[in-house]
């Protein structure tokens, strides 16, 4: 547990800069939800609009990682599918209906209502005046990574999807380029087997919290990321912590 409260605490310190994904001050965010200001700007959504990048942690049996976009113009986004930078509110929209919508806030609630007609009421809670929680995930703004920036070195992560464990690791070097393995474990009533696929080169770009892959073999693919700094550096790829 007391792992489990490090790196929740290391997820709210990540915060990086660049200049799709806005900034926002914490102090203004309580000021602004505690005076019932409505969060939507008036005549102001588009496909692309401006707004915050949140990321999210949850610790309940085991840590979980999520992100939250809320936009200037009263619109939202749970985990983006096509990335941050910026929000293509029509993609969201079209393949993300379930985890996307509008918002309004009063004090310290944020009402949403999903494109597929659902709604939820979110509570924000503070501390020491700074926004900590929104719906009991702790919540981080995510300022982006500088422009140009590379990573370097082998990042490893975990996760399980039904009865299959998968490791993925990424090679990153600070040339744009990559290498990507990943090893799968099978377990079925106790019994298993494990699989190495063969490693796959590509290249990549960074641009604030959006990651882009494109693999020699023709695939594309797009992220959210982002960095934990220190002597030894993680990342956060969607929804795994990838350590080196």
């Amino acid at each position: 547990m007391k792992m489990l409260r490090l790196l929740s605490i290391c997820l709210l310190l990540a915060s990086c800069s660049n200049n799709d994904t806005r900034s926002v001050d914490d102090d203004a965010v309580a000021e602004e939800s505690r005076d019932g200001e409505s969060g939507k700007a008036e005549d102001s959504r588009g496909d692309n609009p401006k707004g915050t990048l949140y990321l999210r942690s949850y610790i309940v049996g085991g840590l979980s990682i999520g992100w939250l976009w809320l936009g200037d113009d009263g619109s939202f986004v749970q985990n983006p599918i096509r990335g941050a930078n910026p929000i293509d509110m029509a993609a969201e929209k079209e393949g993300n209906a379930a985890n996307a919508g509008t918002y309004t806030k009063n004090g310290d609630v944020i009402t949403v209502t999903y494109f597929t007609g659902k709604t939820e009421q979110w509570k924000m809670e503070y501390l020491d005046g700074k926004l900590n929680t929104i719906d009991s995930w702790f919540v981080a703004p995510q300022e982006g990574l500088p422009d140009n920036y590379k990573l370097n070195g082998n990042f490893t992560g975990n996760f399980k999807i039904g009865y299959v464990s998968k490791a993925q690791t990424y090679s990153f070097s600070n040339d744009g380029t990559l290498v990507l393995t990943g090893m799968a474990t099978v377990n079925v009533d106790g019994a298993g087997g494990t699989a190495t696929g063969e490693p796959e080169k590509g290249t990549y770009t960074i641009n604030g919290n959006t990651l882009h892959i494109r693999m020699n073999n023709g695939d594309q693919s797009v992220a959210l990321i982002g960095v934990i700094p220190g002597e030894k550096p993680r990342i956060i790829i969607n929804y795994t912590m990838f350590m080196q």
